[in-house]
């Protein structure tokens, strides 16, 4: 089984580091899940206003791009 773990903030947050205690807590999760060998990847997600919204809808692929306005418009992504 495989679990995407998000820490959500607003996007404002993106303007200084994370808080120290957050680096740390983070980084005992990556070093047990990497001696467990079941850590897959890390990273950021880019800002809300540099993605994009990919849907198929009867064969059809549309794309639209961000920014979008309300967050029930924004789920998340990832890319490995």
């Amino acid at each position: 089984m495989k679990y995407l773990t998000f820490i959500r903030h607003s996007e404002s947050y993106r303007e200084s580091p994370p808080p120290p205690a957050l680096m740390e807590a983070m980084a005992s999760s990556w070093r047990n899940r990497s001696r467990r060998a079941t850590l897959v990847d890390t990273g950021g997600l880019l800002p809300s206003k540099d993605g994009v919204r990919v849907r198929l809808a009867k064969g059809k692929i549309t794309v639209t791009d961000g920014p979008f306005s309300e967050t029930k418009e924004v789920i998340g992504g990832w890319q490995s």
